[in-house]
């Protein structure tokens, strides 16, 4: 392991996946409880797609995109105690005069759960290296204080303990849910050619594709009243979940995305279980989510305009199944 003066300057490993976070996530929970760390991103959609891809026929076809960093959400207040003023480990952000004030905003006046404007501010709190168990090399973790659009609190409300196995302490993960929100987000408004080594507008559209039936899989799993990742956080529950995609499929990201995509949102409710109960108490919720599907399709011009559109490349190597659920129509 690297000398803590020695980690700015160490080499990254090149690629990592969430169990080399583990040890540093775990302390900083432990340490800060309520205001640690919220893995999002790439690594906690990773990690859903791991948990679901073995209910479906070709269970390798669902591949996993490996990075050099982990996204994770935290209080501020960790971040100033903990990293500031060492700049041996930490990487200052980019921070603008509209960010602060909306941050700002959104923590003491703008408590709605959802912001209409948010998804354009996505409030960085800089980066830090962290040691890389067995190596001399380091990996990066990216802090953020405020993205997608959700209040930062229930963000935290709604994460899911993810027990990644025996021994191996508990860590907090953004929902399937509203991760399909953040990378329906990413796809619209990031206008990123490159990351991670591979075009960023393909990596994007990509999880989305993948988020689509891996969220489907989530909800019938909420709806009768099953685990998910090896247990519920108090506020993992269907109405929840529900209420959190009629926020965001009514938006014009949504649509666009869905669009350029190929993705009919009104699918993403399972044709089983408690949700198509006609006098169920979600039926409200249900007739809300398919509805945003009916409306007049956009042209490619529009289509252009208003969205990064995705490139070429892993799309075409989308799961069958994603595929063929994609293009149904009612």
């Amino acid at each position: 392991m690297p000398e803590k003066k020695k980690l700015k300057r160490a080499q990254v490993a090149g690629k990592t996946n969430l169990a080399n976070y583990v040890p540093f996530l775990a302390d900083l929970s432990e340490r800060y409880p309520g205001k640690g760390p919220i893995v999002m991103g790439g690594h906690a959609v990773n990690h859903w797609v791991a948990f679901y891809r073995d209910r479906f026929e070709d269970p390798a076809s669902y591949r996993t995109l490996l990075g050099k960093d982990l996204d994770c959400l935290i209080h501020p207040d960790v971040v100033a105690e903990e990293y500031m003023e060492d700049s041996d480990v930490y990487h200052q952000p980019a921070v603008f005069l509209t960010d602060l004030m909306f941050l700002t905003a959104r923590r003491f006046l703008l408590r709605q759960r959802f912001t209409p404007l948010s998804p354009t501010f996505i409030c960085r709190l800089g980066k830090v290296n962290v040691p890389l168990p067995g190596s001399n090399k380091v990996i990066h973790v990216d802090f953020f204080a405020h993205t997608v659009g959700y209040h930062p609190d229930y963000v935290r409300k709604r994460a899911v303990p993810v027990h990644l196995g025996a021994g191996i302490p508990t860590v907090l993960m953004m929902d399937p849910v509203q991760c399909l929100w953040q990378f329906i987000s990413n796809a619209a408004h990031l206008n990123q050619t490159r990351g991670d080594n591979a075009p960023r507008r393909r990596t994007d559209h990509y999880r989305v594709c993948l988020l689509f039936i891996i969220v489907r899989e989530y909800l019938l799993d909420l709806s009768e009243g099953k685990a998910t990742a090896s247990g519920n956080a108090p506020e993992q529950t269907l109405q929840a979940a529900l209420d959190d995609l009629k926020s965001f499929l009514k938006r014009g990201e949504s649509a666009v995305v869905g669009e350029q995509m190929g993705l009919n949102w009104s699918l993403l409710i399972p044709d089983a279980g408690p949700l198509v109960d006609g006098a169920s108490q979600y039926a409200r919720q249900v007739a809300k989510i398919r509805a945003t599907q009916r409306r007049k399709p956009l042209s490619d011009e529009q289509l252009k305009a208003r969205a990064n559109p995705p490139t070429p490349g892993s799309l075409s190597k989308l799961p069958k199944m994603i595929v063929e659920t994609s293009t149904r129509r009612f």
